[in-house]
C-alpha cells in the first residue's frame, strides 16, 4: 500500500492534546526539553520511519496479481477515517480517532462504498491507551478457513464402529459383514482412519449451520445391533449391539 510522505512528515504537534506527566512547565528547561523533543521527532524520526517504510499505512504487505498469496494474504486494501464525528486536530478528544485498514482476500474486488458509522471499535480501560481491534470477514476466516482446520480435529477424535473388509478393499470399511471364524468381527477407528479406504476418501467431517444458536455443530451417530442364534450349544448366541456417537458445537 503506498502511502505518500507527506501525512507522516505534515504531522503537527496539539499543545492542548498533549501530556506532560513529570514536567513543570512553568520551568524554562522543561519547556526546552518538549521543545527539543517536538524538534527531533518531527524533523529526524518521522522521516527515519517512513524513508525505511517502518510505519504501518505504509508496510502493510499486499500480494499482487499473479502470486499465489496464504489463504489470509491480503491482495487489496484501502483506509478511511472511522468516526462519528469530523475530525480536526483541535477536537481528536471527542472519541479515539480510528483508521480503518480495509483489505480483501483472493484478489476479490474492493467495495466502493465507504464502512458507515456504527459503533467504536477501540476499546481501553479508563486512564489507559487504546488498544486495535480486528474484524474478520465470517466467510473468509471462519467458514472457508477456521471450520475447515476443527474439521480435521473432528476426523481424529471421531470414533466409529469398523468391520473387516473383503480383498478388494483397503483395511476396513463400514459394512457388517457377520461373524468371521464364529467372531463378530468389530474393531473401533477414527473417522479420519476409517474414511482412508477409497469407497470413503474425500468425505470430510464438516460443520453444519446451526440456525436456532447462531452457531456450527457437528454430530455423528453410529448405531449397530446383531442376532445370533445357532446350535443350543453355540457360545456366539446372542444380540451384539454398538453404539458410537459424536457431538460438538
Amino acid at each position: 500500500m503506498n502511502i505518500t510522505n507527506d501525512i507522516l512528515l505534515a504531522a503537527k504537534f496539539v499543545y492542548e492534546q498533549s501530556k506532560f506527566e513529570g514536567l513543570n512547565l512553568a520551568n524554562r528547561s522543561a519547556v526546552e526539553c518538549v521543545r527539543g523533543a517536538v524538534h527531533y521527532l518531527t524533523n529526524y524520526y518521522f522521516s527515519e520511519l517512513t524513508l525505511h517504510g517502518h510505519h504501518v499505512l505504509y508496510s502493510t504487505p499486499i500480494w499482487k496479481s499473479g502470486s499465489t498469496p496464504p489463504s489470509m494474504g491480503l491482495t487489496g486494501i484501502k483506509f478511511q477515517v472511522y468516526s462519528k464525528h469530523n475530525y480536526s486536530r483541535l477536537n481528536s478528544h471527542l472519541s479515539d480517532a480510528v483508521i480503518v485498514l480495509l483489505g480483501m482476500t483472493k484478489f476479490k474486488p474492493l467495495p466502493k462504498a465507504r464502512l458507515e458509522y456504527s459503533a467504536e471499535w477501540v476499546t481501553r480501560s479508563k486512564g489507559q491507551v487504546g488498544t486495535g481491534t480486528i474484524c474478520l470477514s465470517r466467510k473468509v476466516f471462519l467458514e472457508e478457513r477456521l471450520l475447515g482446520l476443527l474439521s480435521g480435529i473432528n476426523a481424529t477424535t471421531t470414533i466409529v464402529p469398523i468391520f473387516p473388509g473383503s480383498d478388494d478393499d483397503d483395511d476396513c470399511v463400514a459394512l457388517f459383514t457377520g461373524l468371521e471364524a464364529s467372531e463378530w468381527g468389530l474393531s473401533l477407528a477414527t473417522w479420519g482412519k476409517r474414511n482412508m479406504t477409497r469407497r470413503k476418501r474425500g468425505l470430510k467431517c464438516d460443520w453444519e449451520f446451526n440456525a436456532a444458536s447462531g452457531g456450527y455443530k457437528w454430530d455423528y451417530t453410529d448405531k449397530w445391533s446383531y442376532e445370533h442364534e445357532g446350535s443350543h450349544d453355540d457360545a456366539n448366541n446372542g444380540i451384539y449391539n454398538v453404539s458410537c456417537q459424536f457431538s460438538c458445537v
